[in-house]
């Protein structure tokens, strides 16, 4: 794979695929989570998945029935009779080839092996292998994409599990320094080194910051039931996950974003995949215009005195003479839908390069934002520390202090939702590729054309 695909697959897949009892069982405490692992055991439970893999499983078996047709096929048949009549029966239905036998009048038995081998049949049952072989690929892409999707919600259920983190920390911080506050306000109260005011509203700050932080606590909860939900496993398994949020740009560039999603995008290749089948079912119906040649092989034996049975070979010809027009028009309707499978792969394309044009000024403005917000951060630790002085020195009154904790509080809490909105667009970006996200580029390319 090229070079800015590998450097894009910064979340490596661990040889460790966990599954649903994997972590039901585990009793040594939570266990250790990679977003990598996260979105493996996703695509490992997700039932859609599950189905979508059942239908390209489907779609192998209907290519295989299409290739059967060009081989011989043979059926035994046995007949046995009675009655005042001389009528032909025939094999029961469903049948292939079908036999037909005279029979005679009064007890009558027969039997009868018959072998048919198409010979030419105009390309209408290779373009019904072709027809099946494109819908399988359809099928594969379908999945594909199906996979990648699901892979994206994991990702960013894990995403919201360490923004809540980062936030429930800059919360503990402000706690901390509260109540570090409120510890040198009542110290000065006591020594009448202060007002009973400003006691009053160290504590009013720290009692808002703990609601806070239980606040923040209770959300990274949540979004830890979203990510045991995402990944399929138990809603009680002690999960934890590993890492930080982090500010890394994208090293790829749109036009090569472009060119990936032409040969990866599950949608665009399914798209293909429709137009190619429907270009093979247009070659199948103009197949049925031309003549059939079929090879026969028949051998009979039967319970007639003047007729012991034997065995026979020939050819079968048959030429459509007259229908009123209705295979012509089955030729017309396949032609009108090959057309329009034309144009839904146009309609994709143009949303395909929509989809990562738009993901792409995401990617920029959050790298953006986030430098903004790490700026912000530095900002108001900076403005706090000088406070901080000031205030220990005399020179500033604590409410001062307060207000710049909350501001850095607050710049904290920014920066961790920038931070996250760049790595959610990031895989966003990757997604609208083709990509799967949080999965290296060594993964198999089951959807290449």
């Amino acid at each position: 794979m090229i070079d800015g695909v590998k450097a894009f697959g910064r979340w490596g897949v661990g040889a460790l695929v966990l599954s649903s009892s994997a972590f039901a069982q585990d009793a040594a405490g939570p266990r250790r989570l990679t977003i990598a692992e996260a979105v493996e055991t996703a695509l490992k439970n997700n039932p859609s998945i599950q189905a979508a893999e059942a239908e390209v499983r489907a779609a192998g078996a209907a290519v295989s029935l299409a290739r059967s047709k060009k081989g011989p096929a043979l059926s035994a048949s046995g007949f046995a009779t009675a009655g005042n009549t001389a009528p032909i029966y025939t094999s029961p239905p469903g049948t292939d080839p079908m036999a037909y036998m005279p029979v005679q009048t009064g007890p009558y038995w027969a039997a009868n092996l018959t072998l048919m081998l198409p010979l030419y049949t105009g390309g209408s049952l290779e373009a019904g292998i072709g027809a099946a072989s494109e819908e399988q690929r359809a099928m594969l892409a379908e999945l594909h994409e199906m996979r990648s999707e699901t892979a994206l919600m994991a990702h960013d259920a894990y995403l919201m599990v360490l923004r809540a983190e980062a936030m429930t920390k800059a919360m503990e911080a402000e706690v901390r320094a509260n109540e570090e506050m409120v510890r040198i306000a009542r110290a000065q109260l006591a020594a009448e080194a202060g007002i009973e005011a400003t006691v009053r509203r160290a504590e009013a700050e720290l009692a808002m910051a703990n609601r806070e932080l239980t606040s923040a606590r209770n959300e990274r909860e949540k979004a830890l039931v979203d990510l045991r939900t995402t990944m399929g496993v138990e809603p009680a398994a002690e999960i934890e996950p590993t890492g930080a949020l982090v500010h890394e740009p994208s090293p790829l560039d749109l036009d090569e974003l472009l060119r990936i999603a032409g040969e990866r995008r599950g949608t665009l290749l399914r798209a293909k995949a429709r137009l190619r089948a429907a270009e093979q079912e247009v070659r199948a119906m103009e197949g049925q215009l031309k003549p059939r040649v079929y090879g026969m092989a028949m051998a009979d034996a039967m319970d007639d005195p003047m007729m012991k049975g034997g065995a026979s070979v020939g050819i079968v010809a048959s030429f459509p003479v007259f229908d009123s027009g209705m295979r012509r028009s089955e030729v017309q309707r396949m032609r009108a839908m090959r057309d329009r499978a034309r144009a839904a792969l146009k309609t994709e394309e143009l949303r395909v390069a929509g989809d990562i044009r738009k993901a792409w000024l995401d990617v920029r403005t959050a790298e953006a934002n986030a430098r903004s917000a790490e700026a912000g951060v530095r900002s108001a630790e900076a403005a706090y520390n000088v406070m901080r002085i000031r205030v220990e020195a005399g020179k500033g009154i604590q409410v001062e202090l307060l207000d710049a904790l909350k501001a850095l509080t607050q710049a904290r809490s920014d920066h961790a939702q920038a931070l996250y909105e760049h790595e959610h667009s990031i895989a966003r970006l990757r997604q609208a590729a083709g990509l799967t996200p949080g999965v290296t580029e060594t993964e198999k390319e089951s959807t290449r054309q």
